[in-house]
């Protein structure tokens, strides 16, 4: 009889166990919204993360990080739109942070650094996100940098070349 439960038990562990799969997909904001003291921009806080503290840290971060985009957005791409145009635009999209190195993308993509939900207007990010070479931005980043890689599809799509 124990050798039957045994057997059981085993069939059990080996036709329910297997690899479980990485959880995908969009999920709703949580945390405490933040608003950037520069630029307006609204971000998601659910506490620390990489060399963030606090969500002012994270705050002064996501405007400087503004600063530095703008200029790569505009070789790239042009002046389509102004940069309160564009400033405007990205005021009204969700940022929200993770306090890990990866962020559930979608079901193609796994875990990554950062995603953009265009029908959610939302972006998520892993503030503690390594030091990185960004293929399609053409450059290092670390942190809350990706959000440069993010900020970009929000105006150009999945298309970085």
């Amino acid at each position: 009889m124990k050798v039957k439960l045994w057997s059981w038990a085993l069939l059990f562990a080996i036709g329910c166990g297997g690899v479980i799969p990485e959880e995908t997909g969009w999920r709703p904001l949580t945390g405490t919204p933040y608003v950037t003291k520069r630029h307006g921009l609204t971000f998601w806080w659910v506490g620390p993360g990489g060399k963030y503290s606090t969500p002012e840290e994270a705050s002064d971060d996501i405007d400087r990080i503004f600063l530095e985009w703008c200029p790569i957005y505009e070789a790239r791409w042009g002046f389509a739109l102004s940069r309160q145009q564009r400033e405007a635009h990205l005021q009204r999209i969700d940022i929200q942070l993770f306090s890990g190195q990866k962020v559930r993308g979608n079901g193609q993509e796994g875990h990554v650094l950062g995603i953009w939900w265009p029908w959610e207007h939302q972006i998520d990010t892993a503030m503690a996100a390594p030091y990185h070479w960004d293929a399609g931005m053409n450059r290092w980043s670390e942190g809350l940098e990706n959000l440069i890689h993010e900020w970009s599809h929000v105006f150009q799509g999945a298309y970085h070349d």
